[in-house]
């Protein structure tokens, strides 16, 4: 499998092939803003997920196009099981890969399904199983790869099994091992608070703000001395997080000081509890990332850590790490100061019940005086049930909204300056599932935006903004979340589109500003073309990526931006947090700086490839449980939007985010095809068209649970 052609400058990069089913495939190499591109003839038989040895080649592929490589070299296999539905024939059998990256059947003989018949059960057809590689083909010979059967998962329409398939399909950790289980054990042990031990109050969650006496009565009962440590434990902090969330790693605090915002996020302080270098550690690093699959989460840390002693638990005494920002009235940054910390959140809030709250805020503004309807009026605070329960808790619950109230103001002015610098955002495409209590998919509905949300992403964007601006200037080695400009020729390409439309996109020689592509998406919004623009956008864009490197944010229009936020979920977050606790602490000599300079592009490179593996799992999962929900409902009529065009037929968007096709041929009263230039579905004869945004009736045809399509006909 080695070949020694060399392109002109005789340099060759070591990348992560990933396969297409049409045979050509991309290599993704660390520290590269885009993967390049690998003709099928040119894949030297790499399979998906191999680490490859390739050649970049010289000379021009083509506008909007990526590089062109060359494997030279398949240095080791990245996929060693396969998980497939087989099809058995007399004597041997064959499996059609769940992941449609890999476009060959794997050949099994019938040695393998003799073996499973005597170990397990007879293999049969529409099984689910999972297949051990021992040959990944040669194309040139015309041999296919060859597997054979170590698991039958069941049948592939047995409940529960597409999800284990998933799991399996991507490597996704099922459990942790005992050693890492009693380090975690240990750790969350040593942390536990008088708090967690004493009896609940009567007046848990009505917001009592706490006494210097109270306070004393809930102290930590661990070895770790406390004086090094910023105390918050007197300052009103809540967390806000989804209703069914658990692993809680970021808190706010806020309130106005001479006119200005003073705003807190105190961020979950795991690496305490998680010692570099160990058990715990290399597990954590080797998962990545928390994955959440629409019916489970498989986290990065045991549940005793996440859900535990890491998680900042309403009335319980947390370590943390506090960027502490000072506002003016316009937004402008004018101090700050990052802290070891330790807080007690006051109240665990969701995100429905505060965007209840900022509505009511927002009523309470008169539009013709600006002025604060709330002002002397208990009758304001009563409108709330699920805060105050007792007439003489109102006091408290004052301190709850007007603290949301100033967080509201600061929010958008945060957001306002977002905006008026570039920053990007596009429509949400994500989606929530309902199960009923035997787990089957009862409801799939978008996933909704409120202020709650926003108001959070405000404060975590910012933080992350202070921290890595910071650490920057200090120079010090550091993790970056960096987003580079989009490739000039993709943009072109964009802007050829968009002109269909009637949108203009302006570029300069340097490329496009990210103010520019904002607008496009405020014009298109609410159009019939929205729906492909922000798509078309969206892939037109690199992909964000962490780099020991600090390079721009090009969609939040940042120079400076890193993962601070997220530690219980990210293991990126959690490496720079032991680096700025190294820094505060006076640890961070020449040696430890060196230590972190040789690790950080591992550990990068290593990051961005979990999360890419968590995404494609995410997204996965979401198309198999839709595909789930719509099988019930063949037959049904929805009305739904067309949301994309090809050759061979229409796309078709239901308000749920349900996708599926309509086959060309099946679009009934005319032979149709799809006309390019105009960018519509035209009937030859009748001269019918269909466009992008035309609302549509349509019945569900058909599913494959396999492929994960839904078909649709009119």
């Amino acid at each position: 499998m080695d070949r020694k052609k060399k392109n002109r400058n005789n340099k060759t990069y070591t990348g992560t092939f990933l396969a297409n089913a049409r045979g050509f495939g991309f290599v993704s190499v660390p520290g590269m803003d885009e993967d390049c591109f690998v003709p099928r003839n040119k894949t030297n038989n790499a399979f998906h997920r191999d680490t490859v040895e390739i050649i970049i080649k010289d000379g021009y592929r083509g506008k909007g196009k990526s590089r062109e490589a060359e494997v030279v070299k398949v240095l080791s296999h990245g996929v060693t099981e396969v998980v497939g539905v087989i099809d058995r024939s007399r004597g041997f059998g064959f499996v059609t890969p769940d992941d449609d990256k890999i476009g060959s059947d794997i050949f099994i003989p019938g040695e393998s399904l003799d073996a499973m018949a005597e170990k397990d059960r007879e293999v049969k057809s529409g099984d689910k199983v999972v297949v051990k590689m021992t040959f990944y083909g040669n194309s040139a010979a015309g041999k296919r790869p060859e597997g054979e059967v170590i698991e039958i998962l069941g049948s592939s329409d047995e409940p529960g099994v597409d999800m284990v398939s998933i799991i399996r399909t991507y490597g996704l950790p099922e459990s942790f091992s005992k050693e890492v289980l009693k380090e975690a054990d240990k750790a969350a042990g040593a942390g536990k608070t008088n708090a967690s031990r004493r009896k609940k109050s009567r007046f848990k969650g009505l917001f009592k703000r706490r006494s210097s006496k109270e306070d004393d009565k809930v102290r930590f009962d661990i070895d770790a001395d406390l004086s090094d440590r910023t105390d918050l434990r007197n300052v009103f902090t809540i967390t806000i997080d989804g209703e069914d969330s658990k692993d809680l790693d970021d808190a706010i605090s806020i309130e106005k000081v001479n006119g200005n915002y003073r705003l807190g996020v105190h961020i979950a302080d795991v690496s305490h509890y998680v010692k570099e270098g160990s058990a715990l550690d290399a597990e954590a690093l080797n998962r990545g990332n928390s994955v959440y699959l629409a019916d489970r989460v498989i986290p990065m840390l045991p549940q005793v850590l996440s859900n535990g002693i890491c998680s900042l638990n309403e009335n319980e005494d947390r370590l943390t790490l506090s960027c502490i920002m000072e506002y003016n009235e316009y937004g402008k940054l004018i101090d700050y100061k990052i802290v070891k910390s330790v807080i007690r959140s006051d109240h665990r809030m969701t995100y429905s019940r505060v965007a209840e709250i900022l509505d009511e805020i927002r009523g309470a503004i008169s539009p013709d005086t600006g002025k604060d309807a709330r002002a002397g009026s208990t009758g304001f605070f009563k409108r709330f049930p699920f805060i105050g329960r007792d007439e003489k808790d109102t006091g408290d619950d004052k301190e709850l909204v007007n603290m949301l109230s100033v967080a509201l103001e600061l929010s958008e002015i945060l957001r306002r300056n977002r905006q008026a610098r570039g920053g990007i955002e596009f429509t949400s495409s994500e989606c929530e599932f309902k199960f009923d209590k035997s787990g089957k998919v009862i409801e799939v509905r978008p996933h909704e935006r409120n202020d709650a949300t926003d108001l959070i992403e405000d404060f975590m964007l910012a933080a992350n903004e202070t921290v890595a601006t910071h650490f920057y200037w200090l120079g010090i080695p550091f993790v970056y979340r960096v987003h580079g400009k989009p490739d000039k020729e993709k943009i072109d390409d964009l802007q050829a589109f968009v002109k269909k439309f009637g949108y203009y996109l302006k570029v300069s020689r340097e490329g496009i500003h990210p103010r520019e592509l904002q607008a496009l998406l405020d014009k298109s919004r609410g159009t019939k073309a929205e729906y492909v623009i922000h798509t078309l956008a969206l892939r037109s864009m690199q992909q964000a990526r962490y780099s020991s490197i600090c390079d721009q944010h090009f969609g939040l229009a940042l120079e400076h931006y890193t993962h601070f936020t997220s530690p219980i979920r990210r293991y990126p977050d959690l490496q720079i947090h032991r680096i700025i606790k190294e820094y505060l602490n006076g640890d961070l000599n020449e040696e430890r700086m060196a230590h972190y300079a040789e690790i950080l592009d591992q550990v990068c490179a290593h990051s961005c490839e979990t999360e890419r593996r968590a995404v494609d799992a995410e997204r996965d999962t979401d198309k198999r449980k839709k595909c789930e929900y719509m099988k019930a409902h063949i037959g049904e009529t929805f009305s739904g939007i067309i949301s994309g065009m090809a050759s061979h037929g229409m796309y078709v968007t239901l308000p749920n985010t349900v996708e599926g096709m309509i086959n060309v041929m099946k679009i009934p009263d005319d032979k149709f095809f799809f006309d390019e230039i105009e960018y519509v579905m035209r009937g030859k004869r009748s001269g019918i068209t269909y466009s992008l945004g035309d609302e549509i009736e349509v019945v569900v045809d058909g599913v494959d649970e396999n492929a994960n399509t839904i078909d649709f006909i009119m």
